[in-house]
């Protein structure tokens, strides 16, 4: 699958000793790096929005991304694609490269593991029903958690954050928010 418009040339991209302070210069043979022009590009592929534990929806990360002077962003949710579309279409905007990705929980020896994923196709119907069943996974835990600290006579109302996330996943900075709304941190 080819990388979307603008990520191709970025990445292609490295600092040369041949230029000013801290601009990068498009990859080239080395007769023709002096003559390069210089141009800085900056990369980030792991960042999150509110569809996950982000803090912020996807038009604040990218009006952020934008003003940071990120050229190409990946935005890695845990356990989910809701995102992707629109940043798709506010990337393009903005004139950012974009490239969807995905940050999968999985458990090796008892340890929680993220496995990061890039160019992910949030169209798969193979990858979106192993996703649902990654965020129902996600719900089981939420109440699971609500049961223990009930128990432990801290109740918290988990209900609203499981009851219809839309295809977000629900993540521990949320069960946190909860505890701190309701006045136990």
């Amino acid at each position: 699958r080819s990388a979307p418009a603008g990520v191709h040339r970025a990445v292609q991209t490295r600092t040369s000793p041949g230029c000013a302070g801290d601009a990068t210069c498009a990859l080239a043979p080395e007769s023709d790096r002096r003559e390069a022009v210089c141009r800085q590009r900056m990369i980030d592929l792991h960042l999150h929005t509110t569809a996950s534990d982000g803090l912020h929806t996807p038009a604040q990360l990218v009006a952020l991304v934008h003003a940071s002077g990120i050229t190409v962003m990946g935005v890695a949710d845990h356990d989910t694609l809701a995102s992707v579309p629109e940043l798709e279409t506010l990337t393009h905007e903005a004139g950012i490269g974009f490239v969807p990705g995905i940050e999968i929980t999985a458990v090796w020896l008892e340890h929680d593991v993220h496995l990061l994923g890039y160019f992910v196709d949030p169209r798969s119907p193979r990858l979106s029903a192993f996703l649902r069943e990654q965020r129902a996974d996600r719900e089981r835990r939420a109440r699971l958690i609500g049961e223990k600290l009930a128990a432990l006579a801290v109740p918290i109302d988990i209900e609203p954050l499981v009851a219809d996330t839309g295809g977000k996943a629900v993540a521990r900075p949320a069960l946190a928010r909860l505890l701190v709304e309701a006045g136990y941190v």
